[in-house]
């Protein structure tokens, strides 16, 4: 008890010392190596998270279970998941505290939960067959299926950038904002807990037949830890168009704060928005899954705004600009609280 009082409650000016300066280097590690390569041969993590999330379906979500019951038993996989996944993170804690290797043992952690680098290798994917002279629209749709869950079949090249800035923006939070946030906030146990209430979310938290009631206590959970990060990741990027070159911090601003909510994620708007009205773009709106077509409302062409609708693969280009100046931003304002409280 005592080394949970001394290591992880409460956050003492030492301890966030700590986590800012881990954080700092883990930023740097995974800006300069990545992982993409890496989790190519080898699992990621991640993947055991979903095996635990997916023997936790198999045996507790059974068809012919009454809602109320369906619902109680998503609820005991989340708490089983996170026994199993934040006492990971308490006895990595340990380890590190009681050999004298913490700040290796968190820094490669953390680094391996940042998903930076590899957030922009995946779009940038993408951008590459869009921006040729000739689009290669079948390369550019094959590379956007495997970062966003709409049908892309029927994209043409403005849906693909768009589609590929939502999920950039989308993916800026809940990939690498808030892992970091939750580790400031909470040590190992923050970021690895964080990362299971994702997958969680990512794997049973669907409006479908089968996860409505079984993945709502996830769904909930989710929308739950990402509710500041979101709005946080939405400030950066507002800072981050004061120093783009032809991006607006006012219309950021404005859109952030007025379209933020029109989406059906109480969360993912906010990011979304802050690009849009950096670029002067119009996010969101129609598309498909599942073969049936989703009218969602748009992002950037509300009171006055006047976001383009029709994207290029440019547009693509200054959103990857544009995250990337957020991201520096936020670990440059971490150095700054760093400083002060040495």
């Amino acid at each position: 008890m005592n080394f949970i009082y001394q290591n992880i409650l409460p956050l003492s000016a030492t301890v966030l010392a700590f986590r800012l300066l881990v954080l700092l280097a883990a930023a740097v590690a995974d800006a300069a190596f990545g992982t993409r390569r890496l989790w190519q041969s080898l699992p990621h993590p991640v993947v055991g998270i979903g095996w635990i999330i997916d023997r936790c379906d198999r045996g507790l979500n059974r068809d012919n279970h009454a809602r109320w019951f369906r619902f109680c038993c998503g609820l005991v996989t989340v708490l089983i998941v996170l026994a199993v996944t934040m006492g990971l993170g308490l006895a990595l804690t340990g380890i590190g505290s009681a050999s004298g290797w913490g700040w290796l043992i968190e820094g490669t952690v953390v680094a391996v939960f940042l998903a930076g680098r590899n957030l922009l290798e995946h779009i940038w994917a993408v951008y590459l067959p869009l921006s040729q002279p000739n689009p290669e629209l079948i390369e550019a749709r094959r590379e956007l299926s495997m970062v966003v869950g709409r049908d892309t079949d029927r994209l043409d090249g403005s849906d693909i950038s768009r589609s590929a800035i939502e999920s950039l923006a989308e993916n800026y939070s809940d990939g690498v904002l808030a892992p970091a946030f939750w580790y400031l906030v909470g040590g190992l146990i923050g970021i690895i807990g964080y990362k299971a209430i994702n997958s969680l979310d990512s794997m049973i938290g669907h409006h479908s037949p089968r996860y409505e009631y079984f993945g709502k206590a996830a769904a909930r959970l989710d929308d739950l830890v990402n509710w500041l990060p979101a709005r946080l990741s939405g400030l950066t990027l507002v800072l981050a168009a004061a120093v783009m070159p032809r991006a607006s911090l006012v219309k950021a601003w404005r859109c952030l704060w007025r379209d933020g909510r029109n989406h059906r994620s109480p969360n993912a708007g906010y990011p979304e928005a802050a690009v849009a009205g950096a670029l002067s773009l119009a996010l969101s709106g129609p598309r498909w899954y599942q073969g049936e077509r989703h009218e969602e409302p748009w992002i950037g062409r509300s009171d006055g705004m006047k976001g383009r609708i029709d994207l290029q693969a440019d547009d693509l280009r200054a959103a990857m600009v544009l995250v990337t100046l957020a991201w520096v931003t936020g670990l440059v304002l971490v150095a700054v609280v760093a400083v002060l409280v040495l």
